[in-house]
């Protein structure tokens, strides 16, 4: 998962929780993907920058063969 934060030339802020992104091969926008379909689109014309996040998991406890192991 990636966090998406995106501030627009005219000064709002979006962010956006996705699988993956790409930008297109002209340069001009930016697709947002979720599940293995396209989800989004961002006219990167419009943007003034943007940063992409990676979401560290939260780890969980398990239980495995009379052991606990943090994942």
């Amino acid at each position: 998962m990636k966090n998406v934060k995106v501030v627009f030339k005219n000064g709002n802020r979006e962010e956006f929780i996705v699988d993956s992104y790409y930008i297109a091969d002209n340069d001009i926008c930016l697709y947002l993907i979720n599940n293995n379909r396209k989800t989004g689109m961002i006219n990167l014309c419009e943007v003034r920058y943007f940063n992409v996040e990676k979401i560290e998991p939260k780890s969980t406890l398990h239980y495995e063969g009379g052991n606990y192991e943090i994942r």
